[in-house]
């Protein structure tokens, strides 16, 4: 005998599996941030909005490109929140350098690597990205030579 079908969920996920995700790893160096007046957990979240606006540009121009998370991650000798001031200070201009690093989740498409795709789509807004950094830090009254450094591998 067959067991009547549950009715359809009202609002229905797609279920992606871990192998079905590819994972682009993203690193900008901050470099001139000043030590006093600025929250590095909202610079975080500042440069996490930047980020995502780019790339849900990209993934419309991009009709095969499906990205599912953009998260900032942790990476060895770095601390919980993914930060990590670099060595070099400039001595009594309070000002340092910080790291930030993201993934960047997509689902997977045979025959394609969108690694290369999405760096590209950084380095292009580059002078955005910048711009838009150093926007918040002027809003924020930081004030400083901001300087933004991109390190990826394609």
């Amino acid at each position: 005998e067959l067991e009547a079908a549950s009715s359809p969920t009202r609002y229905p996920t797609i279920v992606v599996e871990e192998d079905d995700i590819e994972v682009v790893p993203l690193r900008f160096d901050l470099v001139n941030v000043p030590e006093a007046g600025l929250s590095l957990s909202a610079l975080k979240a500042e440069m996490t909005t930047i980020l995502k606006r780019v790339l849900v540009r990209l993934s419309e121009r991009v009709d095969v490109i499906r990205i599912t998370k953009v998260e900032e991650t942790v990476r060895a000798k770095y601390s919980a929140r993914g930060l990590r001031e670099v060595e070099r200070r400039q001595e009594g201009e309070g000002l340092r350098d910080v790291t930030m690093f993201f993934d960047v989740h997509v689902v997977r498409v045979d025959g394609m690597r969108f690694g290369p795709i999405i760096v590209q789509e950084i380095q292009d807004s580059y002078s955005e990205i910048t711009r838009d950094i150093r926007s918040y830090s002027d809003e924020n009254l930081l004030g400083s030579d901001l300087t933004l450094n991109l390190c990826t591998s394609r």
